[in-house]
């Protein structure tokens, strides 16, 4: 009787992303994280600012070497410009809105 050998693939660590909403320079992304899963390193652009809700689980949030654990209805802004990564040990689902940068009205004085 020879031994099979049997190799298992390693899971995905893709963090599922579908974006809900996009209008106005808004953007609405709903992330799927599976257990031991991490999304790459990615950056908030130098545009936008981006929110991070967790809807169900618990994530942690590196952003460089500082970790913040977000669990269900906290979250977390990342200014424009930083690095960040999300990960979890659980399942989790985090909504992510990216945020346009403000635009600066200056008030004017209207005189008669």
């Amino acid at each position: 009787m020879n031994p099979t050998l049997t190799s298992v693939e390693p899971a995905s660590s893709t963090v599922q992303q579908n974006l809900v909403l996009e209008k106005e320079g808004y953007a609405c992304t709903l992330l799927s994280v599976n257990p031991g899963d991490e999304n790459p390193e990615s950056h908030s652009t130098d545009l936008s600012d981006r929110l991070l809700f967790v809807i169900e689980g618990e994530v942690t949030v590196s952003q460089g070497e500082v970790n913040t654990v977000l669990v269900k209805d906290q979250a977390l802004l990342i200014p424009k410009g930083r690095t960040f990564s999300v990960s979890t040990r659980n399942w989790a689902k985090v909504l992510r809105v990216d945020v346009p940068p403000r635009a600066v009205i200056v008030p004017q004085i209207l005189t008669r």
